[in-house]
């Protein structure tokens, strides 16, 4: 994200990637990392980023941008069988059961929707079910896994939040495209070369 210019360091240089990312910086990073107009995200007051508003945001974002799913949501999707699957086999090596791109654990699954703002329920609902934002619970390296709780209320890190615009990145870029941001950056969405529009210094 820095590379790309959407989000910054302070004077000395620093990312604080552990300090609380806020509603404005967010909105303004999303709006030019997507090339949306700012107005779209107007009804979000500043203050902390919570998980429920970033969900919103990216809702916001994702029906903004796409008319139809990109191809990382179709092409590019595994047939995993979920664990509420009988036929699920933990034992079977997670390459050969293909990597699905939605959630393990659907949405009904998940034990504190009820913690959501009601204004922002469907929303959040459409986000997760669409994969914009994922569960942070029980995340372990080398398994597929997702947790149950959504932890709405939570306030989201500065590098928690860079790691969600990046997959928005990645998400309208080609899927058969490098996603290193050397590589993309110079590219515009249907592969052809274009001018880079960040500033290599």
């Amino acid at each position: 994200m820095l590379q790309l210019g959407v989000m910054s360091k302070d004077a000395r240089g620093n990312f604080h990637p552990e300090a609380d990312m806020t509603v404005g910086e967010y909105t303004r990073a999303i709006g030019r990392l997507m090339e949306l107009d700012a107005s779209l995200f107007s009804g979000y007051a500043d203050g902390k980023l919570t998980r429920e508003i970033m969900a919103a945001i990216l809702h916001d974002a994702y029906r903004a941008k796409f008319k139809e799913k990109p191809k990382y949501m179709t092409d590019y999707n595994g047939k995993t069988i979920t664990p509420d699957d009988p036929r699920y086999d933990p034992n079977l090596d997670s390459a050969s059961r293909g990597a699905m791109y939605y959630p393990l654990v659907s949405y009904e699954q998940l034990l504190d929707t009820q913690d959501i703002a009601p204004s922002l329920v469907g929303k959040v609902k459409d986000a997760y079910d669409l994969g914009l934002i994922r569960s942070e619970e029980g995340i372990a390296r080398g398994r597929m896994r997702n947790g149950r709780r959504l932890q709405p209320k939570q306030i989201v890190s500065r590098a928690k939040a860079a790691k969600t615009l990046y997959f928005m990145w990645v998400l309208i870029h080609p899927v058969h495209m490098e996603n290193h941001v050397g590589d993309i950056r110079s590219h515009s969405n249907d592969g052809t070369a274009k001018a880079s529009p960040v500033d290599d210094k």
